[in-house]
């Protein structure tokens, strides 16, 4: 989507994205995961939708879940 949300979640993304320790980042990111998860349940169950915070919201779901997929991969590479 390209709007000004959009825009700032990218920006948080990126910012949260690289704070922290790897561990740190892994907790962090799988928290805004499952909140965003529940945020989108919560809005696609909805009685009505609004289809722009449905797209957002599977959007960030979406993004978190990609980042949490490549801390996954740096943290069995990591050395103990």
């Amino acid at each position: 989507m390209h709007n000004g949300s959009g825009n700032r979640r990218w920006q948080y993304s990126a910012t949260s994205a690289a704070q922290g320790t790897l561990a740190e980042r892994w907790r962090r990111t799988t928290e805004q995961w499952l909140n965003a998860r529940a945020q989108y349940h919560q809005l696609s169950k909805s009685a009505t939708t609004d289809v722009a915070a449905l797209c957002n919201a599977a959007q960030r779901w979406h993004d978190l879940a990609i980042r949490r997929l490549a801390l996954a991969q740096a943290l069995e590479e990591a050395p103990n």
